[in-house]
């Protein structure tokens, strides 16, 4: 087995038995899951991949938690520049809660 980093970019190589199975594996796990918590991810356009198996594999009822720092707050001028925008416009109405207090503060609250 290789190390093998996948980063957010338009085109991803899965062509790797290793990452299509492991890919597999993680659309099974996401169509189980009631929870999804996303922590500290900025929710990049540039992931296409990941975002088709989040919108394919994840339920329509499943609790969708983003856990993200102060800093990443919307203000109204700059919103659409912030990951809240990227993660909401996604998600559309589906059920999310946003977290500003970063991963100490949301497993302090929520663990």
């Amino acid at each position: 087995m290789n190390n093998v980093l996948i980063t957010p970019t338009y085109l991803k190589d899965l062509n790797n038995f290793q990452l299509k199975l492991t890919w597999q594996i993680a659309g099974i796990e996401l169509q189980e899951a009631s929870k999804i918590v996303f922590m500290g991810y900025s929710f990049p356009l540039a992931d296409f991949e990941l975002r088709h198996l989040l919108a394919t594999s994840i339920r329509n009822d499943a609790e969708i938690h983003i856990v993200l720092h102060q800093n990443d707050k919307p203000k109204i001028h700059t919103y659409k520049y912030f990951p809240a925008y990227r993660y909401r416009t996604f998600w559309g109405k589906r059920n999310i809660k946003f977290f500003y207090d970063g991963v100490e503060g949301y497993i302090n609250e929520n663990c």
